[in-house]
């Protein structure tokens, strides 16, 4: 009796041992990505760094300026090489310059914009000139006739910052983790394109401007991003509508 239990016992846990198996995902995370637009600035004035324009590195813009002038003549001109960096998600990107104070020295004041190819703050052959610049301040906003000027950089229509474009319709956005990089060059007077040579450009102040002593031209410009993931048709207000 004493080995039958014993048997029968045996016999019972070994029916216990059941095959089993087990797998573990650990760790399951949803994060969110990053859109985030940084840029830096590299100013010059007649030729000369100055601390009366931007000169800065890659940041999240507050209270910087690309100008702050107090005491321009006629035949002073200046070139600021702005930086972008989209941190870290590919995006599309609009701009305005909205013209808070406008006066006689907005008949004067030129001003153009170009994609410079390699930042090296110098109008080039092969840089693009943007909306058929230059023109004046008061040029500029005749294209709206408001204070406000809308800019589109990259959009589903066009995109001025790579390269070949911006031959509508547009596809591309701008990559996240690239340096794209805008040139603004002005001039206290006339302008005359000069692609090739240093800046390329030159200024001529000798026409008669004495009306637009002391006065000013005061604006902010203001840049947005909009992610380029779900969102492939986006337009930038200049071509909305």
């Amino acid at each position: 009796m004493l080995v039958a239990g014993i048997v029968a016992g045996t016999a019972i846990a070994a029916t216990n041992a059941f095959f089993s198996d087990s797998a573990t995902s650990a760790g399951n995370t949803f994060q969110a990505g990053k859109l985030q637009l940084l840029i830096d600035s590299k100013c010059s004035y007649n030729g000369y760094g100055s601390d009366q324009c931007g000169t800065w590195d890659a940041k999240k813009l507050t209270t910087e300026k690309f100008f702050n002038f107090s005491d321009i003549r006629p035949g002073d001109w200046g070139e600021n090489t702005i930086s972008f960096r989209i941190d870290n998600n590919p995006a599309w990107m609009c701009a305005n310059l909205n013209i808070t104070k406008n006066e006689a020295l907005g008949k004067y004041l030129s001003v153009f914009w170009f994609a410079d190819r390699d930042g090296d703050n110098i109008y080039d052959v092969d840089d693009k000139l943007l909306y058929n610049g230059p023109r004046t301040i008061n040029g500029w906003l005749s294209l709206t006739k408001t204070a406000s000027l809308p800019l589109t950089f990259a959009d589903s229509y066009l995109n001025w910052l790579t390269w070949p474009g911006p031959t509508p319709p547009n596809t591309t956005p701008i990559p996240g983790n690239a340096t794209q990089y805008l040139g603004v060059g002005w001039c206290f007077g006339t302008i005359t394109l000069t692609p090739g040579t240093v800046p390329g450009f030159t200024c001529d102040g000798t026409a008669d401007q004495n009306d637009s002593q002391g006065t000013s031209v005061v604006g902010d410009l203001k840049f947005d991003i909009q992610q380029y993931q779900n969102n492939p048709g986006f337009l930038c207000p200049e071509h909305q509508g």
